[in-house]
């Protein structure tokens, strides 16, 4: 099977506990946020692909990136104070987020 066939949660379990830099390469580049967000939380991902993520589209995304260990860019995220930014749940362990408490009293 290859990573492009894996069920959401196998590519979650890959990006975020591979050691294979070349399925961490693949992965940074996925349609879901949240696959990309694993990859950017995995201590194994090189300098290279946490310097591409650390601009991705999706704050969050970028916001873990910025925060790696191997990430030496420095972004500003201050002004950006929505929850889902530094959100750091696990997304295997959450269905959705529409009962997050910060992201609903954000909102209102």
């Amino acid at each position: 099977m290859s990573i492009d066939e894996s069920s959401f949660n196998h590519k979650v379990l890959l990006a975020q506990n591979s050691q294979d830099i070349s399925i961490l390469k693949k992965l940074k580049n996925d349609f879901s946020a949240v696959i990309r967000k694993s990859v950017a939380q995995n201590l194994h991902t090189t300098k290279d692909i946490i310097h591409e993520l650390a601009f991705d589209p999706v704050l969050n995304v970028s916001y873990i990136a910025s925060k790696h260990p191997n990430c030496s860019i420095v972004r500003d995220f201050e002004s950006t104070n929505h929850p889902c930014v530094r959100c750091k749940e696990d997304f295997i362990q959450i269905e959705n987020c529409t009962n997050c408490k910060k992201l609903t009293s954000f909102n209102n």
